[in-house]
């Protein structure tokens, strides 16, 4: 019935902030991505979580009924007045300044979120293409003193290109696993050797599950 206040939001959203990074009610890291980008919808490169400020607005929607009824009420003779100016509420047009904007959906989407790739496999992979893995280099950023070569391998600064395209360790478990399955799975780019699956839909959705828990395996 009302719109919380600022504080409230904020409140709430670091509750759901904090557990989705640390399960917990504290959080004192860095995000490994922005919250306002995890609230965009997954086709727009989001997790799909609530905007608690647009959730809290779009409840309000429900007095558009006390409008449609032409309930008994001054806030409903304002909106006729001022807006709707004799017109049926279904003849209304909003302005554009009150239209919602979308923001443009990601090409690299519907290659994470589909039914054939685990869940935490499709987080991994989430977080691939937001290039928000936590690896040594950003740890370095973050202000930490730790050491920066890969934990693997030691032979060169740990990043998330090197980790998953160039340790010799990730290489030969991708060639072990692309031996096996008999797909060639890519050297660099992840997410543009998914758009290049060939085959039927179910053949590459299984290739792409494949890389996606190959990539998460290797990070654990």
């Amino acid at each position: 019935m009302f719109v919380f206040p600022k504080g409230i939001i904020s409140r709430i959203e670091a509750t759901c902030r904090n557990f989705l990074w640390d399960k917990s009610a504290d959080y004192r890291r860095v995000p490994l991505v922005a919250w306002d980008k995890v609230s965009y919808s997954k086709e727009e490169g989001g997790l799909g979580l609530k905007d608690q400020e647009t959730m809290n607005k779009s409840m309000i929607g429900r007095l558009v009924h006390w409008i449609m009824e032409e309930k008994d009420s001054i806030w409903v003779q304002w909106v006729k007045k001022n807006y709707l100016k004799g017109k049926d509420w279904l003849e209304y047009k909003p302005t554009a300044s009150s239209s919602w904007e979308r923001k443009p959906a990601v090409t690299w989407y519907k290659w994470i979120w589909n039914e054939q790739v685990t869940p935490k496999h499709q987080f991994m992979g989430w977080l691939y293409a937001h290039g928000a893995m936590r690896t040594k280099d950003k740890l370095i950023k973050y202000g930490l003193d730790v050491d920066d070569s890969c934990f693997m391998c030691e032979q060169a600064t740990e990043s998330i290109d090197h980790l998953l395209c160039d340790c010799i360790y990730s290489r030969r478990v991708m060639q072990d696993m692309s031996q096996k399955m008999q797909i060639s799975f890519p050297d660099t780019d992840m997410l543009g050797w998914c758009t290049q699956r060939t085959g039927t839909k179910v053949q590459q959705w299984v290739q792409v599950a494949l890389l996606w828990g190959t990539v998460y395996n290797i990070w654990q």
